[in-house]
């Protein structure tokens, strides 16, 4: 919806006089109606002045209409567009003038209402100002030649925002999660596999108790160490997951643990921070595929390229360590929420520079290693956004 102005330039014809282009005023309104991305449906209605001039013997004659276009526009390419349609031209008033000062007008009945056919072409200017050119070939033989130049100002072109898509939500959502985490506290959950270890005692199967026990203990020893060693995005502090209730209800008492195990009054965290769990642990079952790490390979030109190397769900066969939000939900890319790669490493990349990975037997460190380098690169990433 909007309003048009413009100039018509019109020639009657005559076969006794010498008439010449007049140019004279048209203002309006109009609606478009849109088909397709760049076909629209175009309805106008106009107060149009048409007029020609004869300078020998001097006489002018000037009619007046109300004009009705019905037309359509193709937008061929961006920002200019074909019309192509029809005009009805309501006759309101015709009169002639035989002197300059207009003191000698009368009425005259040599026109009528008339149909034209419209051609043109439109310039987008701005996001609601258009120009236009625009011929009307008459059916009438009073008219010899009619154009307009106009301007087309749109009244409610407000720009409509996209759709927010899927993508941008999981996007916006990860960009404020690596934010949080930074400012935040990671708790890393360790597990001690009580209940099973217990069901084997009491059918006698002690040893393999123990040796079980033991095997749960060294790992996560190892967790922690690898944490020590490898981890500083942001805070981080370990609980066993016989408290993970009292986590969840922010009840933080007496429940971290030391990096001997043992349970740690003095560690305090500040309930109003954001948390994360983070765990060595199988992805849930939708990850169906899913980024690990980038590589470089040689392509037959000779190039080093990147190359991204994926996972799928079919080969899940070992833990990863993933990261999940506070109610033990698991993140979702591009959130860097899971590691996974060969257990032992012992050289890595960072920032194109090699370096040496603390703790390089310890089989949990190269997993932990790239989880701090992958969140540190979101993070990075995220801020520039």
């Amino acid at each position: 919806m909007g309003v048009d102005v413009g100039l018509n330039f019109t020639k009657f014809s005559s076969d006794s006089l010498d008439l010449r282009t007049k140019m004279q005023p048209a203002i309006g309104v109009f609606g478009n109606y849109k088909l397709t991305n760049k076909l629209f449906v175009n309805l106008s209605a106009d107060y149009s002045i048409r007029s020609s001039i004869s300078p020998k013997p001097y006489l002018k004659i000037v009619n007046q209409y109300v004009d009705l276009d019905l037309k359509l526009q193709y937008e061929f390419y961006k920002g200019v567009y074909f019309n192509a349609g029809a005009m009805y031209s309501y006759m309101l008033a015709s009169k002639a003038t035989y002197n300059n000062d207009g003191s000698d007008k009368f009425s005259i009945n040599a026109y009528g209402s008339d149909i034209s056919v419209v051609l043109g072409m439109g310039f987008r200017v701005s996001r609601a100002i258009n120009f236009e050119f625009n011929y009307f070939i008459p059916t009438s033989s009073n008219i010899k030649t009619n154009f307009q130049i106009g301007v087309v100002v749109e009244l409610n072109n407000k720009k409509i925002p996209k759709p927010i898509t899927y993508t941008q939500i999981v996007n916006e959502e990860s960009r404020k999660q690596i934010q949080e985490l930074k400012n935040g506290i990671l708790l890393v959950r360790l597990h001690k596999n009580q209940k099973s270890i217990d069901a084997m005692r009491r059918v006698g199967k002690d040893k393999k108790a123990d040796k079980s026990e033991l095997k749960q203990l060294k790992k996560n020893t190892n967790i922690v160490f690898g944490f020590v060693n490898n981890f500083d995005f942001c805070e981080y502090h370990f609980f066993y997951s016989e408290n993970s209730a009292n986590v969840k209800a922010k009840n933080y008492n007496e429940i971290f643990l030391s990096k001997d195990l043992k349970v740690d009054s003095a560690i305090v965290i500040d309930k109003n921070k954001p948390i994360f769990i983070a765990e060595f642990n199988f992805l849930d079952e939708d990850t169906t595929q899913y980024f690990s790490e980038i590589t470089y390979r040689q392509n037959d030109e000779g190039k080093m390229i990147a190359v991204e190397n994926y996972y799928s769900s079919s080969s899940m066969s070992f833990q990863d360590l993933v990261i999940k939000d506070s109610t033990y939900t698991q993140l979702q890319r591009p959130f860097p929420y899971c590691t996974r790669g060969p257990s032992f490493m012992r050289k890595g990349i960072s920032d194109g520079k090699e370096i040496i990975i603390k703790g390089d037997k310890n089989p949990y460190s190269r997993r932990i290693y790239k989880m701090n380098n992958n969140l540190h690169r979101f993070y990075r990433f995220s801020a520039q956004k």
